[in-house]
């Protein structure tokens, strides 16, 4: 009688033990699904919704990022007279971001305004994933299988832990024959350093190989009409710093600050359904 009262009990924590390991490595393995995920905008005369292109989470907040348009007027002629600009939102879990970035337009400290006049409606859903290695990748897009691929990066920036997820629809790879190496070209992707005010919008890419690469992001950024470059020769540089003076009550708006982050972690993933 005791030996079946303790053969029952065991047998009941063997059960209780594959089910806890099924529902954590169920957690694990989930992502956000850009694919099925969208966020609602409401404003007191209209409202729209739009697509998320990419997600930064850090420890304390999740910022997506929507997909961008050209500004538009609502009307039988939307983009008539319109002042012409990009326009996207970064949304986090209380706040909303506006970017409007002219090529050129009046000077000011920062390509984004803080607004509070809409309500942001998230719609998120999770999916299951598989982790796809490197080797699975390469052997995946040599192949010309046309299988979506998706990436998380997990880096450090002014010792602030972030992690980025995004779609990988543009892969640099190496033929069969030749130096393995995969580069994902990300974008556009958000940049928030939360040590600051700084937020920004652009491109990210890191190079996986033997031995990897640094993390590198091109941000879109404000600054003079003229860039300075090191190659530049004494004459264009002296030029460019007498227009750059000339024009200073204007701002170009390009993607031309670098950050460089070392010891980031890459992993590229697939929706299971």
């Amino acid at each position: 009688m005791k030996y079946n009262f303790i053969k029952t009990v065991l047998h009941i924590i063997f059960i209780l033990t594959i089910i806890f390991s099924t529902n954590v490595s169920s957690n694990e393995n989930k992502q956000i699904d850009l694919r099925k995920s969208f966020i609602t905008i409401e404003t007191k005369d209209f409202a729209w919704r739009t697509a998320i292109q990419s997600v930064l989470i850090s420890e304390n907040n999740t910022y997506y990022l929507m997909k961008e348009i050209m500004a538009e007027k609502i009307g039988d002629k939307p983009f008539f007279d319109s002042n012409r600009h990009l326009f996207l939102l970064l949304i986090d879990n209380e706040k909303g971001y506006v970017f409007r970035t002219n090529p050129v337009g009046h000077f000011k400290k920062s390509s984004y305004e803080y607004k509070t006049k809409f309500t942001a409606k998230k719609i998120i859903t999770f999916s299951e994933v598989e982790n796809q290695n490197l080797h699975e990748v390469h052997a995946s897009v040599n192949s010309l299988n046309n299988t979506q691929i998706f990436c998380s990066i997990d880096y450090k920036f002014k010792e602030k832990k972030y992690t980025l997820i995004t779609n990988c629809d543009y892969l640099n790879f190496s033929n069969l024959d030749k130096k393995f190496f995969i580069q994902p070209a990300l974008g556009y992707v958000p940049f928030v350093d939360e040590t600051s005010d700084y937020k920004s919008f652009g491109y990210a890419a890191l190079f996986m190989s033997e031995k990897n690469g640094k993390l590198e992001f091109i941000l879109n950024d404000s600054g003079p009409i003229f860039d300075l470059y090191e190659s530049d020769n004494i004459l264009k540089k002296l030029a460019k710093k007498i227009l750059n003076s000339l024009t200073s009550f204007k701002i170009k708006n390009s993607f031309s600050k670098v950050i460089s982050i070392d010891n980031s972690k890459l992993e590229f993933f697939v929706y299971k359904n």
